[in-house]
């Protein structure tokens, strides 16, 4: 017996519950979802995301679009991107992929690891539907860290529609991406 319907089921109900109402998030394009936006800094003023090949390559159809893209790059590993409403005790508290016009922050949670023998930095930025860009923030990861745990918000998500959370080395290589739904009355 197959029971793989039955856990996506689950997760789906899950998922629901913890989401706004029970309305599912709105299905995009593989092009509207990889389509490479030109920064428009709004609240930073960190040097734009730069254009990069693997954003715009089609994404995997048979993958969830909440799902990360996580990569490594200059010794850094990102094993863990999630979008969440709070923080608490270093973890993400209320872990969602769909968030209110309201809401007060969006964060972005990592946990990564730093390889090399230097501390490294990683931009976060979050960017909305229609190219504003939100965040430029710089984390600063230790040296030789097989664990680290950060984190950067917004307070600017209130633009309806899909946003996406990126992670860029200090080069500009970008080592992971999450998409996010900002929905009215959440």
């Amino acid at each position: 017996m197959n029971t793989e319907p039955h856990v996506v089921i689950l997760i789906t109900i899950a998922a629901l519950a913890v989401g706004c109402e029970t309305r599912a998030p709105r299905e995009p394009g593989p092009l509207e979802r990889a389509a490479s936006i030109g920064p428009t800094l709004t609240s930073s003023s960190a040097t734009p995301p730069a254009e990069d090949a693997d954003i715009d390559a089609p994404a995997d159809q048979n993958k969830s679009i909440y799902e990360p893209t996580l990569q490594s790059g200059d010794g850094i590993s990102i094993h863990r991107l999630i979008t969440a409403s709070d923080i608490q005790g270093r973890e993400p508290l209320s872990a969602s992929s769909i968030f209110g016009d309201d809401e007060e922050k969006v964060y972005a949670f990592l946990e990564l690891s730093n390889e090399s023998p230097e501390g490294r930095t990683v931009t976060v930025f979050f960017i909305g539907p229609s190219g504003k860009i939100s965040g430029g923030v710089e984390l600063e990861v230790p040296a030789n860290v097989p664990r680290w745990r950060t984190w950067a918000y917004t307070r600017f998500a209130d633009e309806l529609g899909l946003w996406r959370v990126e992670v860029r080395s200090s080069a500009g290589v970008l080592l992971g991406a999450l998409p996010f739904e900002v929905a009215e009355g959440c």
